[in-house]
């Protein structure tokens, strides 16, 4: 698109432009003016005025607030994000945000899987998050299956958590998120997970008889 000035709306268009784009691609947003100096000839000045946010991140310095813990969390998840994309994985990542988790899609509301980073006692985990209303119920229904999800998986952590409003099933494995010389270990073993966690409760948490659900929140109670 070309225009003759570059206006605050051109600039809120790249910044939405850039929100809901596949990571592939990046939207700029630039100024030309022809400089000139002496008996040279004319030639271009490009100025950026809009670019996104994450080129930003990863080019300049780091956002206010933002520790390095938490960048090299939103790096982990945006090198998971690109695994995913490149193996064109049915497991869909969400944009990678500077923060221990980050959410997948399972298909139906108060369900989601959980990518998890604890950079304290040093391990990576992948969860089925259930979430309130009917979490327990929904936990009860899935941990009579619990032989048989095991078999196509493997031994898992089952944690109903009684004083709280949500359940989940986790599986975890040590390792240093903070160390990135071991992420693509690391990564690829995550990949895996959350495909097989995809493919063996996708189909058991669509036929759970249960009625209603709840929607789907983005926070994550470790």
């Amino acid at each position: 698109m070309l225009a003759k000035s570059f206006t605050e709306e051109h600039r809120a268009t790249l910044d939405w432009l850039n929100e809901i784009s596949d990571v592939r691609f990046q939207f700029f947003g630039l100024e030309v003016e022809l400089w000139k100096i002496g008996n040279s000839s004319w030639a271009p000045k490009f100025n950026v005025v809009s670019k996104p946010n994450d080129w930003t991140r990863s080019v300049g310095p780091m956002p206010e607030g933002e520790t390095p813990t938490k960048r090299q969390q939103r790096e982990f998840w945006s090198a998971l994000k690109k695994q995913l994309e490149e193996s064109k994985s049915r497991v869909r990542a969400r944009k990678p945000l500077a923060q221990h988790w980050m959410n997948f899609s399972l298909g139906r509301t108060g369900f989601k899987l959980v990518g998890l980073l604890n950079t304290k006692e040093k391990w990576i985990g992948v969860d089925l998050y259930l979430s309130p209303p009917h979490a327990k119920e929904h936990f009860e229904l899935l941990d009579q299956q619990r032989e048989e999800i095991e078999h196509s998986l493997e031994k898992l952590d089952w944690h109903p958590l009684p004083n709280k409003m949500h359940s989940r099933v986790r599986l975890r494995r040590k390792a240093d998120p903070l160390q990135q010389g071991d992420w693509p270990d690391q990564i690829n073993w995550m990949v895996k997970k959350l495909e097989a966690f995809d493919t063996t409760f996708r189909p058991l948490v669509k036929d759970l008889d249960t009625s209603a659900s709840s929607p789907d929140d983005d926070e994550v109670e470790d």
